[in-house]
């Protein structure tokens, strides 16, 4: 049986809400002109976009695609692997922004920078699946981001956002996780879990 599959740090429970409260934030932000006459509302309250639930909030090592069960197996014993020779470290957000592209963006995110330890656990990942011959689907440029909503269209093009944020996320473990498609949105569940083993 196959599952859609992706290596994931979980965020935790504190930074979620803080996250989360932006929501309601940007509901009173930007009233722009309705195309009914009179009437106003928020820039990210349209039907157009979708919140991400709090639940579903994490951050992608490196999203991989559908594998079989078999192939599921091989991945959680290179995770493993690499989790036992990789160092605990923490993620900075420092900023909300639309993304991926400037000029027409389909997203919120949460962003901060890059610093070495992510680089580099992604780095041994990405070689781990290599060298075993593990194909993957993720081979855009590597961003720190936390997705908080989506629009379906071109809502938030020509629109700006930066505010900025001062969280920190510790990172012990990493998660093997399957996105799973339903009618009410995506859920995501955890396959398992490796601890970072070096301090």
């Amino acid at each position: 049986m196959k599952k859609r599959i992706f290596v994931a740090i979980k965020i935790p429970e504190e930074i979620k809400k803080e996250l989360f409260s932006f929501r309601e934030k940007f509901k009173e932000l930007n009233p722009v002109e309705s195309r009914k006459a009179g009437a106003t509302r928020s820039l990210f309250n349209g039907v157009n976009i979708n919140w991400t639930k709090i639940e579903n909030f994490h951050f992608t090592i490196l999203f991989v695609g559908w594998v079989e069960d078999q192939e599921t197996e091989k991945i959680k014993e290179i995770l493993k692997n690499v989790s036992e020779k990789s160092s605990k470290f923490y993620l900075e957000l420092n900023k909300l922004v639309l993304g991926p592209f400037k000029e027409k963006p389909r997203m919120i995110w949460a962003t901060g920078p890059l610093n070495e330890k992510i680089v580099n656990l992604r780095k041994d990942i990405v070689n781990a699946f290599l060298e075993n011959k593990i194909n993957f689907e993720d081979r855009h440029e590597f961003k720190i981001h936390i997705t908080l909503a989506r629009a379906r269209g071109n809502e938030l093009w020509g629109k700006e956002i930066e505010e900025n944020l001062d969280l920190i996320i510790p990172v012990k473990e990493i998660f093997l996780m399957e996105s799973e498609l339903k009618l009410e949105g995506v859920e995501y569940k955890i396959i398992e879990k490796f601890k970072l083993k070096r301090s």
